[in-house]
């Protein structure tokens, strides 16, 4: 389990490596706001045979070098 703070984080020590600032801000938390999520993938596994070929490290690499066209 994660924090979205942590994905967020995550995801702005990679882009800084690309080269590209990012700014990370918390606001004051407002009604509906998501304070956890908790992705369980077992169900997937179990109907559709699909499981996670990489860690969510690489996986945001992957998509952040798709987005940037590397």
């Amino acid at each position: 389990e994660r924090t979205v703070g942590e994905v967020a984080e995550l995801i702005a020590r990679n882009i800084e490596s690309h080269g590209i600032g990012m700014r990370i801000t918390y606001e004051v938390k407002r009604l509906g706001d998501v304070m956890r999520n908790y992705s369980d993938t077992t169900k997937a596994k179990t109907i559709l045979g699909w499981e996670a070929q990489m860690g969510i490290h690489d996986g945001i690499d992957e998509t952040i070098r798709w987005f940037l066209g590397k």
